[in-house]
């Protein structure tokens, strides 16, 4: 397998399962571990991924957006307003 293809591998690889261990990469593409180890520290410097002890997680699958202050203010208004009367009437 060449180069591009097993960076190409691993990406895949990393983005469908999430975390990667490293000797999960050896066992699956016949590797070295510093082969693997030289090609997540190019992914990571690609941004594709990022490097973590033992392997590598997805950049992608650990995105969380913080919602806004807006978003945050206009759900869940109904039950806000229930623990605003509740506690207005405890005082």
């Amino acid at each position: 397998m060449n180069k591009y293809d097993r960076l190409e591998e691993i990406t895949k690889l990393v983005n469908q399962k999430g975390t990667v261990r490293t000797n999960e990469i050896v066992e699956d593409l016949n590797v070295s571990d510093m082969t693997v180890r030289r090609d997540l520290a190019e992914l990571e410097e690609k941004g594709l991924l990022t490097k973590i002890h033992g392997g590598a997680r997805s950049n992608s699958a650990f995105q969380i957006k913080e919602k806004s202050h807006q978003e945050k203010h206009t759900e869940n208004i109904e039950e806000k307003r229930a623990v605003a009367r509740k506690d207005r009437k405890s005082t």
